[in-house]
């Protein structure tokens, strides 16, 4: 038998004022989905500090479980 779980790519918003900013509006999305208690749905962040920010949804399927990033998870 085959497992056919995924994981993908559902949406990406680009914050070109700053990477706080982006990373402030992530972590209050994985809020809001940790709050329905919708494991199979994370979010990523690309960038450095000073410079724009890439935010990546990612939503897993039929078991599948999307890449976890500690700072975005964490709001310390």
């Amino acid at each position: 038998m085959r497992n056919y779980s995924q994981a993908s790519v559902t949406s990406q918003v680009v914050f070109g004022s700053s990477y706080e900013t982006s990373l402030a509006w992530a972590r209050s999305q994985q809020a809001k989905e940790n709050a329905k208690d919708k494991t199979n749905i994370s979010f990523t962040i690309e960038g450095e500090a000073g410079k724009a920010g890439k935010v990546t949804k990612h939503t897993g399927w039929l078991g599948g479980q999307p890449p976890y990033q500690q700072i975005v998870h964490s709001s310390n």
